[in-house]
């Protein structure tokens, strides 16, 4: 029996879709705090329950059109009615992980209305009527206020729900949220400055290291190689490099243009990315394992073949992005390490950095819009490093000298 619905006795199917079991304490509890357990949906339904299915879809069949002038009804689900014309319009607007999100959450929203509206909360449904009432409720829901959860979603939670809701709201020419955040009734939910970690220089060529070594023994490692390698020494995202041509690479200035910036359907000017000189040695083993595997498989270096290609029997394709992620798994199993292609982007921007490059330097090479992306989620000020340039900073002018400066001063007056 569906939360929504308790008490009343009726079997619940799914609006859309194929039907789900919906756990029944599922919008009371939801995600940890501070985290975000949706990722897979596990915490989220697939679709709306509704009762009598089968008795509404027969009667429908003979139900009466509209009559002309008259405005055309939503019908019981409103909500989830706009939300289907919504997905289907803004479908291309997006890259397809961000759209598979709002599809998932969107649903999940209409739920917890129903849930609200069911104990007298919310007075509409309806995208285009929702007003400050029902965003109310909607955030004390979040913050677990009077009872309405057992624990609040975590602010990065928060952030995503108001922000999936308010785009679908805009859409319907309904701009609440914005009127009230402008008005100071509400207050968008800050996600929470995570600490990102790096592996210094030494770190770096110990994993590099240890994947150059089962590189040389297995196919599955050697795409595992070449992409930590272009991630941890150009800066690279391990999607611009799954999408890079032979042809984007030159050996001659160590330079690689992405013409994939973010991966696929994402909107970024292409750029050039460099090997830094610690990596340049071992970009030039994986080319040479490369080229070996290439030439023992009897097939041209050509091109338009992936500058880290996936071997498989039938030939040389581009690595897949689930394919990787699992390859990757089961070399560090068998290598016993731990990394992420993220940690050795990171791991370059953090080793620039605390080498003295300037911060927009690095922002510029890791291919960010803003330094503040770069200084939030990437690149940060060690306290080690900040306490001894404030330490430098004060050896120049010693507490004596000034003591002697502030007397002669005096003494001049």
């Amino acid at each position: 029996m569906s939360v929504l619905q308790e008490g009343s006795g009726e079997t619940n199917d799914c609006l859309v879709g194929d039907s789900v079991n919906v756990p029944n304490n599922h919008l009371l509890r939801g995600p940890e705090v501070g985290t975000t357990q949706d990722r897979k949906g596990q915490n989220e339904p697939d679709c709306e329950p509704r009762s009598g299915q089968g008795s509404r879809r027969n009667a429908r069949k003979h139900r009466p059109g509209p009559k002309a002038g008259v405005a055309r009804s939503l019908g019981r689900y409103p909500f989830l009615a706009e939300v289907k014309v919504y997905l289907r319009d803004v479908r291309h607007a997006y890259a397809e992980s961000t759209f598979v999100e709002i599809e998932r959450k969107l649903p999940y929203i209409h739920e917890v209305l129903l849930l609200l509206k069911s104990r007298n909360l919310v007075g509409t449904m309806n995208p285009n009527k929702i007003g400050q009432l029902e965003i109310g409720a909607f955030v004390d829901w979040m913050n677990a206020k009077d009872g309405l959860r057992t624990r609040p979603l975590g602010p990065g939670y928060q952030k995503k729900l108001l922000q999936h809701l308010g785009n679908f709201l805009a859409y319907n020419d309904n701009n609440i949220i914005d009127r009230m955040v402008r008005k100071k009734q509400l207050k968008r939910p800050r996600e929470p400055t995570i600490p990102q970690s790096s592996f210094d220089e030494e770190e770096l060529a110990a994993v590099i290291v240890a994947l150059e070594e089962a590189a040389d023994r297995s196919l599955n490692a050697l795409g595992v190689f070449g992409h930590a390698v272009f991630c941890g020494f150009t800066g690279t995202r391990p999607k611009e490099i799954r999408l890079a041509n032979r042809s984007d690479y030159s050996e001659n200035y160590w330079e690689l243009t992405v013409y994939h910036p973010k991966g696929e359907n994402a909107w970024a000017d292409p750029r050039t990315v460099r090997v830094c000189s610690p990596g340049r040695g071992f970009v030039a083993d994986f080319m040479g394992l490369r080229a070996r595997e290439l030439k023992r498989r009897g097939i041209q270096d050509g091109r338009d073949l992936p500058l880290v290609p996936r071997f498989t029997k039938s030939g040389v394709e581009q690595w897949p992005d689930n394919a990787l992620h699992n390859v990757k798994c089961d070399v560090e199993r068998s290598l016993g390490l731990r990394f992420d292609f993220r940690k050795l982007r990171r791991s370059y921007g953090q080793n620039a950095f605390d080498k003295g490059a300037r911060m927009d330097h690095v922002s510029k090479a890791m291919g960010h819009a803003t330094v503040s992306t770069t200084q939030r989620y990437y690149v940060r000020a060690r306290s080690a490093a900040a306490l001894d340039e404030i330490d430098r900073v004060y050896a120049v002018a010693s507490v004596d000298s000034i003591r002697a400066d502030c007397r002669k001063a005096r003494c001049s007056e």
